[in-house]
């Protein structure tokens, strides 16, 4: 028990209640640089304060104690051996010393330099971390940007590649050839999907933060537009049940997309049945649940998280077109609006994919 006063982590101090030290363990004494034989029954506890200390603890703690009997967090400045100054979080309680028959103040000291090193060091580390953040956004911005000129630049070449085998097959260019029609089909096949994948990475660069373009949105309107876009000539082929959707805070062309691209979802990964689409909402407090059924094949549970990764497919390209990047863009869309999106499915019993968008 002595041992662990006298090497306790804080400093350890038990005073008369006039100030006279009797005991002082050795943590305090090594952070103060004295001898025990210099402190206990020698030094008051007002010989460690500067003027103003002394003022406020003979005119403010000592009364405190007094009638409180104890008082917490003070942050006072002890002087040590020489020109050593120790910064000082104080904890005082008066107590009733059975040995001494009398009643005695005990004082916790806690090393206040140690956290104000660690206080500074974390300081540091935070700016760095500010620091390297800024610039791993301007990095990110850059890249960005460096992605869609990329998709750009190649989305020309890529277009005009697949136009101009279009004209050749349309004006009978090529010679009748069943090897040459294979070629032909294969390099059709291979620019149509070049393209629409630069098409869709675009699209996916282009959703940037909400910012000021932030406005009330009815999702009908947005809902009929999405619903054109991605089923055209198809439209009077879907079976449609919607409800009256509400108003939200948002993007408008941003939630197009969004839309558009569960809607085509339901359309491409459809069953042998015609399809059917069901789309309704909830509300719950300050956000809205829009809902988006089908009645297409399903999806194993196991693929419910990775289908929203970037270019994740889970069916061959050569017997379900895509390009993976369409639900990727959905979750960056619903991701800047702050929400989030889900699917509930079955293998065989279409799915359901849910999101949340806060009210307008």
């Amino acid at each position: 028990m002595v041992n662990f006063f006298q090497n306790a982590p804080c400093g350890l101090l038990t005073i008369w209640t006039d100030g006279r030290i009797i005991e002082a363990n050795q943590t305090l004494l090594n952070w103060l640089g004295y001898d025990r034989s210099d402190v206990v029954s020698v030094k008051s506890f007002q010989d460690f304060l500067n003027i103003g200390g002394r003022m406020f603890f003979e005119t403010h703690l000592l009364p405190l104690l007094q009638m409180k009997g104890e008082v917490a967090e003070i942050n006072m400045e002890l002087k040590g051996n020489g020109s050593k100054t120790l910064p000082s979080l104080l904890n005082l309680k008066k107590m009733m010393s059975q040995e001494l028959a009398s009643p005695v103040f005990c004082i916790s000291v806690t090393n206040v330099k140690q956290r104000i090193l660690y206080e500074q060091e974390l300081l540091s580390a935070k700016k760095k971390a500010e620091i390297e953040a800024k610039k791993l956004g301007e990095l990110n911005k850059e890249l960005d940007r460096f992605a869609n000129s990329a998709s750009e630049t190649l989305l020309n070449p890529v277009s005009a590649i697949t136009d101009m085998l279009s004209i050749l097959k349309i004006k009978n260019l090529l010679k009748p050839n069943m090897q040459a029609d294979e070629i032909f089909s294969v390099m059709k096949d291979n620019s149509d999907r070049m393209r629409q994948m630069l098409l869709d990475f675009k699209e996916y660069l282009s959703i940037i933060d909400k910012g000021p373009n932030s406005e009330t949105v009815d999702l009908n309107e947005v809902f009929d537009l999405a619903l054109k876009e991605a089923t055209g000539k198809n439209q009077s082929k879907i079976s449609l049940f919607k409800d009256d959707l509400p108003k939200v805070n948002g993007v408008k062309s941003q939630l197009q997309i969004l839309f558009k691209h569960l809607i085509s979802n339901a359309v491409i990964y459809r069953s042998f049945a015609v399809p059917v689409i069901s789309v309704s909402f909830e509300e719950k407090g300050d956000y809205y649940v829009i809902k988006i059924k089908d009645n297409g094949m399903g999806i194993e549970q196991e693929d419910y998280l990775v289908i929203f990764d970037f270019m994740h497919r889970l069916h061959a390209y050569k017997d379900i077109p895509g390009t993976g990047i369409g639900l990727a863009t959905s979750k960056r869309i619903v991701d800047n609006h702050v929400g989030k999106i889900w699917v509930n499915s079955a293998v065989g019993n279409g799915s359901t994919f849910c999101f949340t968008l806060p009210k307008g």
